[in-house]
C-alpha cells in the first residue's frame, strides 16, 4: 500500500514563488518510492478560523487512508497543526512531524501574538496544541517527531518547538529558513522515522 505524506507549509503558502519553491525542496521527499507527497495548503493568512482548516486536513486524510497509511508533516506553522490532526485523528494518521514549528507560547522572542499577528488560525492552533500537551499519551508522543536548528531559530523559541517524549532532532544549521530547508533537502531522518 502506498505512504501517503501529506506535507503542511507555513504562513506564507498563499505567495505563488514560496509554494514553487517549497515544491523544489520536496524533491527528494517526493522522489522516494516510499512516499505519495501531498502539498496541502492551509491559507493561513485568509481571515478563517483554525478548526474549519482542520476539518479539510482530516477530511484529506481519511480520503488518503482507503489506500494506504496517511503520515503528516508540518513545516513553520504547519507544525501544531500537523500534530493537532494526528491528536485529532490517531486512528487515521500514522506519524506526525513537526519542521521548526512553535508548538506552545514558549518563552522568549518573537511571542506566539506577534508571531501570528496576520494569521488568527495560527495562534488558534498554537494554544489548541499547548491544551492538549499535558493529556497526550506516550504512546501518542511515540509517534511524534520535532525538527529544529541546532544553532538557533529568530522565529521560534528552543523551549516552543520541543516535545518531551517525542522524538526531538536537530539539524546542524542555524536561522528558521535555512532549518526547514536542510531538514527537507536532506530528509534520511524523516524517511527513517516514518518507516521505522
Amino acid at each position: 500500500k502506498t505512504h501517503h505524506l501529506i506535507v503542511i507549509p507555513g504562513l506564507n503558502d498563499d505567495a505563488k514563488i514560496n509554494t514553487i519553491i517549497f515544491s523544489l525542496v520536496l524533491r527528494r521527499l517526493k522522489n522516494n518510492p516510499n512516499f505519495s507527497v501531498l502539498i496541502h495548503m492551509v491559507h493561513w493568512r485568509d481571515g478563517e478560523d483554525f478548526q474549519p482548516k482542520l476539518k479539510r486536513i482530516l477530511e484529506l486524510a481519511k480520503e488518503k487512508k482507503k489506500t494506504g497509511l496517511v503520515s503528516i508533516l508540518g513545516t513553520s506553522a504547519g507544525g501544531a497543526a500537523a500534530f493537532n490532526a494526528l491528536c485529532e485523528a490517531p486512528n487515521i494518521f500514522h506519524k506526525a512531524i513537526n519542521v521548526c514549528g512553535r508548538l506552545r507560547r514558549g518563552a522568549g522572542k518573537p511571542t506566539l501574538d506577534f508571531a501570528a499577528r496576520t494569521s488568527p488560525a495560527f495562534k488558534q492552533s498554537v494554544l489548541l496544541f499547548e491544551s492538549r500537551e499535558k493529556q497526550l499519551p506516550l504512546s501518542l508522543k511515540k509517534r511524534m517527531m520535532s525538527i529544529r536548528p541546532f544553532f538557533g531559530d529568530e522565529l521560534v523559541p528552543a523551549n516552543a518547538a520541543i516535545l518531551e517524549g517525542a522524538l526531538n532532532k536537530n539539524v546542524y544549521v542555524g536561522e528558521h529558513m535555512i532549518g526547514i530547508g536542510t531538514a527537507l533537502l536532506f530528509p534520511q531522518q524523516i524517511v527513517n522515522f516514518l518507516l521505522n
